[in-house]
């Protein structure tokens, strides 16, 4: 006889239910700052091939194509972390350490404010 996780998860204390939930989190942006290929984000972030194809309208060998590129589009990367509820951001660096952002690189036609 098995037994099913979130049957285990309901039978806890809310407050355990919470620390569990919280150490989840925790590991999951561990994950995600470590991870370096875009197959480390999806499988940090819970998904299939096929879920992210499914969000993208695309076949999961197609997602598995562009996983394995070393060079794509920052509009199919932007897509892609789309999938998987992460949105980029962009920055430059100067040579003095100074962080500059890009808000408005990203911005497609649809989001544009004119």
């Amino acid at each position: 006889m098995t037994t099913d996780l979130n049957h285990i998860l309901d039978d806890l204390s809310p407050q355990r239910q919470a620390k569990i939930a919280a150490l989840a989190e925790k590991k999951i942006q561990e994950t995600l700052a470590s991870a370096s290929t875009l197959s480390e984000f999806r499988k940090a972030m819970g998904k299939t091939q096929a879920e992210v194809a499914r969000e993208l309208g695309i076949n999961q060998n197609a997602v598995s194509q562009l996983e394995q590129r070393s060079d794509t589009y920052v509009s199919t990367l932007r897509r892609f972390l789309k999938s998987l509820d992460l949105t980029l951001e962009m920055s430059v660096v100067n040579k003095n350490g100074v962080r500059i952002d890009l808000p408005n690189f990203l911005k497609t036609d649809t989001e544009s404010p004119h």
